[in-house]
């Protein structure tokens, strides 16, 4: 059922698609859960969602298929963890009517057909839950121990979220495990230690990896793992605010602050901007529009020298037909196409070989106008002396190559 035409939901959340797609090609994009493959900044969550997802797009290729099929494969997981722990604590029966109720129930089978966090948080917390009731039936350790694992896993789904269960299972094994008090203390002992290595590993990973080589935690104030867990994730959505802090009153509706580099404004709509180190940011900003300045005037040194080798401009206004080119391109491209073509290829030749008036005017005994005129068009004296001579009174569209 969770199966059928689940490709019509495309690719679902475009946020978390973006970290799927990102780590169904980069491996550091998806140990982190980043949104991008140059590993600029992550989700705003753990991403154990991401790994399953994102190894399904390594091993078939990044599809909608690829990432939501894991999805609905986690909500028959569910749904088969839930009989088999009612199941052995009533009648198969009984377990069958449970299960069925957590497939039928319409949120369930959006969310197991959506790339959003929560399926996998579903699918850990239903195998904490089945873990515990094998333990709470022998007493077992073992079992006990895998719950933590899996409540460890799925706090690095969805954090505090992910928790949610814990106090029910801990006081139902108190209460009901077959054993003396101080053995079910030590079970409990020892499955909180599993539930702190199970999710601190990737806490102690953020920790340990240098904050310059690893994505920024997105969501956070500090690009700190934790503060996203207490801060943005946590106590914040419980106080109301974006960030986690006891000693400020939450901003006015609409007003930005800044907390280590991240712009933090409360307000009723979703802002980017939190999602986005500021200092770096700009750092990029002024990056890309520097390469845009030197494309721009590259294209526009191209167009102009184009224009001139077809004879629309004369080389004097090589300067100003640059400047005008980057103001306004398409401005300058209709003036050239309007422009006919009233120059030879030999302005070309004339501007490379071009030398001042004053260098070459004792040489051609040309008048004061005659020389200006040689400067202005780029003409050597030769070829307008020689033109001169010939009685040939077109002297502004000479081409000595035409002879």
């Amino acid at each position: 059922m969770y199966l059928w035409d689940i490709t019509i939901n495309g690719m679902g959340n475009q946020f978390y698609a973006g970290a799927v797609q990102a780590g169904s090609t980069n491996w550091e994009a998806l140990l982190f859960g980043s949104l991008d493959t140059q590993n600029f900044i992550t989700v705003d969550k753990p991403p154990v969602s991401q790994w399953v997802m994102g190894l399904s797009g390594q091993i078939f290729g990044f599809s909608s298929a690829s990432m939501l099929i894991p999805e609905a494969l986690m909500g028959v997981a569910s749904v088969a963890l839930l009989y088999a722990a009612v199941a052995r604590i009533t009648t198969p029966r009984t377990g069958l009517l449970a299960g069925a109720a957590l497939a039928l129930t319409p949120v369930v089978a959006l969310m197991f057909r959506y790339n959003n966090p929560d399926a996998v948080m579903v699918l850990l917390m239903m195998a904490a839950a089945y873990c515990a009731v094998r333990a709470m039936q022998r007493a077992s350790a073992k079992w006990l121990v895998l719950a933590g694992v899996a409540l460890g896993f799925a706090f690095l789904a969805k954090m505090l979220e992910g928790l949610m269960v814990m106090p029910a299972i801990g006081l139902a094994y108190l209460v009901v495990a077959p054993t003396p008090l101080r053995r079910r203390l030590l079970h409990l002992l020892a499955s909180l230690m599993a539930f702190v290595v199970s999710a601190g590993w990737f806490v102690a990973v953020t920790l340990l990896w240098p904050a310059s080589s690893r994505p920024y935690i997105a969501g956070s104030t500090d690009n700190s793992f934790m503060n996203l867990v207490l801060g943005y994730n946590g106590f914040s959505r419980v106080l109301g605010r974006n960030h986690f802090d006891f000693e400020r009153p939450g901003p006015e509706i609409g007003s930005a602050i800044y907390h280590g580099g991240i712009v933090d404004e409360t307000s009723a709509g979703v802002n980017p901007a939190r999602y986005v180190a500021v200092a770096q940011f700009q750092r990029v900003l002024g990056e890309l529009n520097q390469m845009r300045a030197e494309r721009a005037s590259e294209r526009a040194e191209r167009a102009v020298d184009d224009a001139i080798k077809a004879g629309k401009l004369i080389p004097a206004q090589r300067q100003w037909a640059i400047s005008y080119c980057q103001a306004n391109f398409k401005g300058f491209a209709d003036f050239v196409a309007r422009q006919p073509a009233a120059f030879g290829p030999s302005f070309e030749s004339a501007a490379a070989t071009f030398t001042p008036p004053q260098a070459f005017a004792a040489t051609a005994a040309l008048t004061a106008t005659e020389t200006a005129v040689c400067a202005q068009l780029g003409l050597s004296p030769e070829d307008y002396v020689r033109r001169k001579r010939s009685g040939r009174g077109d002297f502004l569209r000479l081409n000595p190559g035409n002879d």
